[in-house]
């Protein structure tokens, strides 16, 4: 961990936090530090540094229990090697526009985490994003630098010109993942992460912190009492869209490979014979010639997400 949190990588993650911005169990905010003299900040990086180290070596014994007795005593050493708070996060529940107030699943769960907690997943960030670059399909645009909504939106129109130019059907399909952040198993996220090159000491210390979790429901009478957190990798996490990304890139590449065939018709130079996908990231359209080919899309899409625990949303 030493190298990923170097000088460089820990004073980018000061320059994200903002005045305005949502805090953890116990207030702390980020600017306090990232504002704080050069000899705080240099101390406050040590200190962060000596902190991953043991979480590191609590990290270890956590993936080594065999038994559940062994699992709840390695959790113990995680939560004492965290500072309080790392793993207590907060949650609150944001209504979405035009959804119904009083169901809970409708609404936008946001975990606010505390900001030394924050500023360690700022530090680590880059290692996801620098994995992401090889590991996501050109695709997806969601969470990607330089990428953008709009951009799906232009290709969306091209589309469609480009079928009405030709006097070719296309048929199109549209999915959205429900509660995608919170739904990721993380079984399954670990063996992607080792899949795709994360350095393997940053699963292990963001894995036992997550594996460790407590969370507590804001439910505008106060806070419930804390439950452990058993999947998710928690929205309003830093990390939390990058890692989301990488288990939904092999459902979009199963169906690039699965569907096969049953594509559109593309320019000559472009060497592609599947389905069309534009995502942004858990929002997606899919689109083919033919109403098999898009049918065929589909039911891998739905097996897909059995295998990797997402669930599709169905208004």
């Amino acid at each position: 961990m030493e190298e990923v949190l170097a000088e460089d990588a820990i004073d980018a993650g000061y320059l994200k936090f903002r005045q305005q911005q949502g805090v953890g169990e116990g207030g702390f905010s980020g600017v306090w530090v990232a504002k704080a003299s050069r000899e705080t900040r240099d101390r406050y990086a040590k200190a962060l540094r000596g902190v991953a180290a043991d979480l590191l070596a609590a990290a270890q014994e956590l993936e080594g229990a065999g038994t559940v007795e062994a699992r709840r005593r390695a959790q113990a050493r995680v939560r004492s090697a965290a500072p309080k708070g790392w793993t207590r996060w907060l949650v609150i529940l944001l209504p979405k526009p035009g959804k119904p107030l009083d169901v809970v699943a409708k609404r936008r769960d946001i975990f606010l985490q505390p900001h030394g907690l924050k500023l360690l997943m700022n530090a680590v960030k880059p290692v996801y994003d620098e994995v992401a670059r090889g590991a996501q399909p050109a695709s997806n645009a969601g969470f990607r630098e330089r990428r953008n909504p709009p951009e799906c939106a232009l290709s969306f129109g091209g589309l469609r010109e480009d079928a009405l130019d030709r006097r070719r059907a296309v048929f199109w399909g549209f999915a959205d993942k429900g509660g995608f952040f919170n739904s990721c198993v993380r079984r399954v996220q670990r063996a992607v992460e080792a899949r795709v090159g994360v350095a393997p000491e940053v699963t292990s210390v963001v894995m036992a912190l997550h594996d460790s979790l407590e969370v507590s429901f804001d439910s505008g009478e106060g806070l419930t009492h804390g439950t452990e957190s058993e999947v998710g990798n928690g929205q309003g996490d830093t990390c939390g869209p990058t890692r989301s990304m990488e288990p939904l890139a092999i459902e979009t590449r199963a169906i690039d490979w699965l569907v096969s065939g049953y594509g559109i018709t593309t320019p000559w130079w472009v060497d592609r014979d599947g389905v069309g996908q534009l995502l942004f990231a858990d929002d997606g359209a899919t689109c083919a010639e033919t109403h098999r080919g898009l049918q065929l899309a589909f039911y891998v899409m739905s097996a897909m997400a059995r295998v990797l625990g997402f669930s599709i949303g169905v208004e």
